[in-house]
């Protein structure tokens, strides 16, 4: 199971307001996060703990599953811009 949830607006806000992307309408964006678990057994174990409980995926099933979402992504959106930030 994935859990998809809504990110942070105000990167979204950051990226579309500075000179070199102003292009890019607020309005025309979807933010996503992608929540894919933990191997931290402190955090899977803790009742407090905001994230998706289960363990990680392999790199192998990480690598397929962000394959089909991009290829479904140019599917639905041809011209689709992927921004990408990792934390």
């Amino acid at each position: 199971m994935w859990l998809v949830l809504g990110t942070s607006t105000p990167s979204l806000i950051l990226v579309t307001t500075r000179p070199i992307d102003s292009s890019i309408r607020p309005s025309s964006t979807l933010p996503i996060t992608l929540d894919l678990g933990t191997n931290n057994s402190s955090n899977l174990s803790d009742p407090l703990y905001l994230g998706l409980r289960q363990r990680r995926p392999s790199d192998a099933e990480y690598n397929t599953f962000m394959d089909e979402l991009i290829t479904e992504m140019r599917r639905v959106y041809p011209k689709v811009l992927v921004q990408f930030e990792v934390r």
